[in-house]
């Protein structure tokens, strides 16, 4: 069944176009940007356990000047990917080139019995018994964490969480995110608010830097930096391909399987590495990429990802993330999307009731966007609407919502919820921290608006009466 989603800013509009196949996987995917198709993957197919395994056409135009100069190099040909005997492990990425000027690539991976990576793309890597890498450069601390990697120190707190990598200092909140980023003087120090595990604003309160991000149904959709509106498109895994803002294509780039930047192209003709964005390696589902790593390698991007950090040298973390086979790997798989699917979200929002306007109505919303599963999962609705408020993240949200509900169940939860918040924290509904311009949003059927709010949702929701019938198109 195929859907579709528009971002719409003031002078531009990025629309994708995505198939699916009986099985519910992603068959095919186009981005279009001002009515010119600025990416196409076509023939996605999957093996019995749903890796891909090919992309029939991978079409990426390159971005030219007035005069037809290449300014931002293009892509176009097919892509196999080749997975051993136990469909765990991808042994190959192979691009095959039929234009444009990416040409033809192979890149090669094998593994051990613990399912370390003993090559990546041509590098070897030696492991011990505990999965840790051995090669010169690289050591690690009695817990496990990893306090050299590939030369670049880092050390960690208590509860083994990155404190410092390279230049780059960190602290967490009592929850485990990361409160701030600080890759120099205290000047420079960035700090964070959260939709669950995704960053959805980032601010330096010394020279007034911002960013804010836009989540849907369908992952990322724009950003708002320092008044710039950007659009994102991605590939079938989820990762970057083109940066838009105000009717101009910034950039186009490719990662492969395990994360490794292949190439990133301004429109500017500056090249490796251009775009100073947090976006990029699974950035459609929340990978936050440090942009400062971008000073180091073309492999060692530092993706930091539900609290950890995931470096596509090596294609782990750097420190043990849950038992199994091999704690450093745990979660990644680059033949589907490893990162932290949204799919909750959508239920998430079906499930609330958004009064207009003010602090109550503003943290319901907050609440629900991560989900009213989490009553599922036993944590009271009331705890959801509280951590949304005590967050700050209100503050990015603001404006007005009037989606309606089917489950009369949910919407008493809602309510009640919303309710015990306003007794526990009646402070935190008026305290939050202010957002750098008010955004205005209302439901209606697959958009976004300028300022980065999710307008509507197509087969999901309609600004109308409340739902008489299900509606599981979507």
């Amino acid at each position: 069944m195929p859907r579709r989603q528009d971002v719409l800013g003031d002078f531009d509009q990025l629309t994708s176009l995505m198939n699916y196949n009986p099985r519910g996987l992603l068959s095919s995917l186009s981005n279009t940007y001002n009515g010119s198709l600025r990416s196409n993957f076509l023939g996605v197919a999957y093996d019995a356990v749903g890796n891909r395994t090919r992309i029939g056409t991978v079409d990426i135009e390159p971005i030219l000047d007035e005069y037809g100069w290449v300014l931002a190099r293009g892509m176009n040909g097919s892509l196999t990917y080749t997975m051993d005997i136990t469909r765990r492990r991808l042994l190959t990425e192979a691009f095959s080139q039929s234009d444009y000027q990416i040409p033809s690539y192979s890149l090669p991976f094998a593994y051990d019995p613990s399912d370390n990576l003993t090559s990546v793309r041509g590098t070897t890597f030696s492991h011990n018994a505990n999965s840790q890498v051995t090669n010169s450069g690289f050591g690690y601390d009695v817990n496990g964490n990893a306090t050299l990697f590939n030369y670049v120190a880092h050390n960690y707190d208590y509860e083994n969480r990155v404190l410092q990598a390279g230049s780059i200092l960190a602290d967490y909140r009592p929850d485990g995110k990361r409160a701030w980023k600080q890759p120099g003087a205290l000047s420079t120090r960035t700090y964070y608010l959260y939709d669950g595990e995704r960053v959805i604003f980032e601010f330096n309160p010394t020279n007034g830097f911002y960013q804010a991000y836009a989540y849907g149904a369908n992952g990322l959709a724009c950003s708002e930096r320092q008044g710039e509106h950007l659009m994102y498109a991605f590939d079938p895994a989820g990762n970057l391909v083109h940066r838009f803002r105000d009717g101009t294509v910034l950039s186009n780039s490719w990662f492969d399987s395990y994360g490794g930047l292949f190439y990133d192209d301004s429109q500017t003709g500056q090249r490796p590495y251009p775009s100073p964005d947090s976006v990029g390696y699974q950035g459609q589902w929340g990978a936050y990429t440090d942009i400062e790593s971008r000073n180091y390698a073309q492999y060692l991007r530092w993706v930091f990802v539900d609290g950890d950090y995931y470096h596509p040298l090596t294609g782990n973390f750097l420190t043990r993330r849950s038992a199994g086979t091999n704690e450093y790997s745990a979660g990644v798989n680059p033949t589907t999307t490893w990162g932290r699917v949204i799919g909750g979200t959508l239920a998430g929002i079906a499930g609330g009731i958004l009064t207009g306007g003010n602090p109550l109505g503003i943290a319901a919303g907050v609440a629900l966007f991560e989900g009213l599963y989490s009553a599922a999962e036993g944590k009271p609705a009331s705890v959801v609407v509280r951590d949304a408020v005590v967050s700050g993240a209100l503050a990015y949200v603001g404006g007005r919502f009037l989606p309606q509900v089917e489950s009369a169940a949910a919407q008493m939860l809602v309510r009640q919820g919303v309710k015990q918040a306003a007794r526990e924290f009646p402070g935190s509904l008026s305290q939050a921290l202010p957002a750098p311009r008010k955004i205005a949003a209302a439901w209606s059927a697959g958009t976004y608006r300028q300022g980065g709010l999710l307008t509507s949702m197509e087969y999901g929701f309609q600004e109308r009466e409340p739902f008489r019938k299900r509606h599981d198109r979507a």
